[in-house]
């Protein structure tokens, strides 16, 4: 008897979260319809976020794997209908100007919380890296990634301090 109420429960889940997922694709295609291209992958990229962490709940690696690979497929599907209909342009943009719209773009006080967040994580790695000898591998790829990560934010505030500087 508890194995066939397992089931069912375990039957309606499923259901629920395919019509979850129905759901999703529908608010999607609208916020799609209705929104520039920029503010729709903004939502896209905040709704994979949220479905990949709610579905861990579920199953805790099976799960957020197939709803990150779906909204990948939603992502691309939608790329695939958008692109043709976008006009090609000749401008470039130089990875200079990029990286300063960018600055502009993050607040000072965000990109200097990001910037402490990733020196605490370059010095975690570090520990990790002395006291601990079983995961070396990943206190080495830790203190990498934090540490460009560190590097790249720091070059945001030295452009966004630079930008500021001749706008006076």
């Amino acid at each position: 008897l508890r194995s066939q109420r397992y089931e069912s429960l375990r039957n309606l889940a499923a259901l629920l979260s395919g019509m979850l997922v129905y759901e999703l694709a529908h608010v999607l295609v609208r916020l799609i319809q209705r929104r520039s291209i920029s503010r729709s992958a903004t939502r896209l990229l905040a709704v994979t976020l949220v479905a990949v962490i709610a579905s861990g709940m579920y199953e805790p690696y099976l799960a957020p794997l197939a709803a990150a690979a779906l909204l990948v497929c939603v992502y691309l599907a939608w790329m695939w209908r958008v692109l043709p209909r976008l006009q090609r342009s000749d401008e470039k943009l130089s990875l200079q100007e990029s990286m300063t719209s960018q600055a502009q773009a993050h607040g000072a006080v965000v990109l200097w919380v990001l910037g402490i967040a990733s020196i605490v994580f370059v010095v975690t790695g570090v520990v990790m890296l002395v006291f601990d000898s079983t995961s070396r591998l990943a206190a080495l790829a830790c203190t990498v990634f934090f540490g460009l990560c560190g590097a790249k934010i720091a070059r945001l505030l030295v452009l966004r301090h630079r930008t500021a500087a001749t706008r006076l």
